[in-house]
């Protein structure tokens, strides 16, 4: 049986493990809150954790986290924090996708039963100007 710790910690280790990141956290602090030098960043937020209960059977636990990736290009207002953002983002996705996993689902090394993104990547569109946010929802199903 694994924990929620034990899996939270897992889902931040592997998701910080695709890029060089400043900062990695398990307590978000907004873009603002964080200086360019401590970007690339990384933050989990714990947040729904739904629990489906079926007589006989254990707890079925559906954890709904999101991730939080910042980055920046300093003080050139000419360079684009997408080129940053998006080889990230990239290789985050790849994390999740069952092709390039064996039997096809992220498990974080079989502490869970399934964990993936659902939904849409949410972004700041630009507007942020030398700073780029992704929003990533992630779907942790387990029995713990």
């Amino acid at each position: 049986m694994s924990t929620r710790e034990q899996i939270y910690s897992a889902l931040l280790n592997l998701v910080s493990s695709v890029a060089e990141f400043n900062t990695k956290s398990r307590r978000l602090k907004l873009w603002t809150d964080v200086a360019p030098a401590d970007m690339p960043a990384i933050f989990l937020l714990q947040q729904n954790e739904m629990a489906e209960t079926v007589r006989g059977m254990d707890i079925k636990w559906t954890f709904r986290p999101e991730l939080y990736i910042y980055v920046s290009v300093g003080n050139d207002q000419n360079a684009n924090p997408y080129a940053i953002l998006n080889p990230i983002l990239d290789k985050v996705t790849d994390l999740f996708n069952s092709s390039k996993l064996i039997g096809g689902v992220q498990t974080l090394d079989g502490l869970v039963h399934s964990c993936k993104m659902v939904g849409g990547v949410e972004t700041d569109g630009g507007v942020l100007g030398t700073v780029a946010v992704a929003i990533i929802p992630i779907e942790i199903i387990t029995n713990i």
